[in-house]
């Protein structure tokens, strides 16, 4: 079952949608854009698909990348405490412990932060297309925010 989350001040424009074994980082205005024909929204994920290549780990099983704008790092990571505290979360870490050195950020990219490891994508194949939401299996969550923490 699906909860989505009050944001948390420090999390601005992201939100979070726990799920039984992942969460999902929703970023605001997509569908605004969608429906209404508006401009790109700034504060939501970009999908980067395809094999990324040497960019990520070889344990990696999953070769795909989102992006985040750049001078939304602190509220991601804000989001993704949100998760690490969600109890659904924590009851499925028990069993499962967190996956490491998953992610990578090959640099930046016109303002945006990509960001290649595990991450379940849905919508459209168009390198740096705006997105509604994306995927992170939960034992993939405590890396993340620790490699995005380093930009910070």
């Amino acid at each position: 079952m699906a909860e989505r989350l009050p944001p948390t001040t420090l999390m601005g424009e992201w939100s979070i949608e726990v799920r039984r074994e992942s969460a999902c980082l929703i970023g605001t205005g997509y569908t605004n854009h969608l429906v209404n024909n508006k401009a790109e929204p700034r504060h939501t994920p970009r999908m980067l698909r395809g094999s990324a290549g040497n960019a990520v780990p070889p344990q990696v099983e999953i070769h795909a990348a989102f992006a985040i704008p750049a001078e939304d790092v602190l509220k991601v990571i804000a989001a993704l405490d949100q998760v690490l505290s969600h109890p659904s979360y924590v009851k499925y870490s028990i069993g499962h412990p967190p996956r490491t050195r998953l992610w990578t950020t090959p640099g930046l990219h016109d303002g945006l932060i990509p960001l290649h490891g595990p991450v379940i994508l849905l919508g459209s194949r168009i390198p740096w297309a705006v997105t509604d939401s994306v995927e992170l299996p939960y034992d993939t969550v405590e890396d993340l925010r620790a490699r995005i923490a380093t930009l910070a």
